[in-house]
């Protein structure tokens, strides 16, 4: 990258920022505090719904060659006015042009919203994990993508490594090897983090036996049809299993809503099956999201994902639903996944209807 482009991305990046800031201020959020104090209060919202929130993922990072570990927010979407928009920064080619830390922190950390927004409530299975605030800005390796980030710490006396040992053990990753003379070999652990916090009013209860076994049924049935509605999966077979199952009440209404991650045919955990890799389709997974009326279930939304033996995944993972916009229903954040890619996705539920509204924020090779 030439000192032009650098200057004149430089310019751009800053027109961005205030673009997103002025519509900040039309959302009736105090420029003061944008500057000031980066802490969006509860004061700023509007008496039904919140007209702003940024929504990031929230890292704990062992770096392995040192063992020391490393707090980190990636944000990945601000909603703003009743829109999500996405907020990662990419500076993965500006590495690769081998500019150092501090110039690229120069150039591209005008541009983050952590500079306004810095202090995050981090979530851990939908319940709330801890305080975390950002310190400053860095850069973070995610395999072959360079993201900004900030880092920081958590309030109170938790240390990193007690905060890594709290984050769900399903919600991992990690990188190795080197970018330029940088070598990397780094474990992390994740969950979602809010600047705002939306507690939901009535906690949902855990389904007994008979309960989560209904459940299970009526998944198993609803992606059954699907799967047979499939052309691509016609000649696949073996039984239908549900890998995983969340009962929540986004609505608040006492009546449960159930997400599935439901698969047919071959089993892409077993390793004999990686000897098919000629064999075309062997499988496939259902996402599948139910709610019921009079003990009756309906289909909120569903999306059905055929795979080969060597590129098996789901279109998405269900992270964790939690209120964003502070109207008392709570949307659904994923995981969408992708060859050698990751991004984020968020659903609304509104209408009988869970509808995509935000996917972005990606990184991978």
């Amino acid at each position: 990258m030439t000192m032009a482009s650098v200057m004149n991305y430089q310019l751009r990046s800053r027109i961005g920022l205030l673009l997103v800031l002025a519509t900040l201020t039309a959302c009736q959020l105090p420029s003061a505090q944008l500057t000031n104090t980066p802490k969006l209060n509860q004061s700023d919202r509007s008496p039904t719904t919140q007209q702003t929130n940024l929504i990031g993922i929230s890292f704990v990072k062992k770096d392995n060659l040192t063992n020391e570990y490393r707090g980190e927010i990636y944000p990945i979407a601000l909603l703003i006015n009743g829109r999500y928009v996405d907020v990662s920064t990419d500076v993965t080619t500006s590495v690769r042009d081998d500019l150092s830390e501090d110039v690229l922190l120069r150039t591209f950390g005008n541009q983050s919203l952590l500079s306004a927004v810095q202090n995050f409530t981090v979530l851990a299975e939908g319940k709330k994990l801890g305080e975390f605030q950002v310190q400053k800005l860095g850069l973070s390796q995610f395999a072959c993508s360079t993201k900004l980030t900030g880092q920081g710490n958590f309030s109170g006396e938790r240390s990193l490594e007690a905060m890594f040992n709290s984050l769900p053990e399903a919600q991992v990753g990690g990188f190795s090897g080197s970018i330029g003379d940088k070598q990397f070999d780094e474990s992390w652990r994740w969950t979602i983090a809010l600047s705002q916090y939306n507690p939901a009013k009535n906690a949902t209860a855990t389904p007994d036996g008979t309960a989560e076994a209904k459940y299970r049924q009526d998944l198993t049935t609803t992606a059954n049809a699907l799967f047979s509605q499939n052309p691509q999966l016609q000649d696949v077979t073996g039984e239908t299993v549900v890998e995983e199952i969340s009962v929540v009440d986004l609505n608040q209404d006492s009546q449960p809503e159930v997400y599935g991650l439901v698969r047919k045919g071959t089993d892409p955990k077993n390793r004999s099956s990686r000897d098919a890799r000629d064999a075309g389709v062997v499988g496939a997974y259902a996402n599948v999201w139910l709610t019921y009326s009079n003990q009756q279930p309906q289909t909120l939304a569903s999306q059905v994902t055929p795979y080969s033996a060597i590129a098996a995944r789901p279109a998405y993972d269900l992270i964790t639903t939690v209120d964003i916009n502070g109207d008392g229903v709570q949307e659904a954040i994923v995981r969408n996944t992708g060859y050698e890619s990751t991004s984020f996705g968020i659903y609304e539920y509104k209408n009988n209807q869970l509808e995509q509204v935000f996917s972005g924020a990606g990184y991978g090779c």
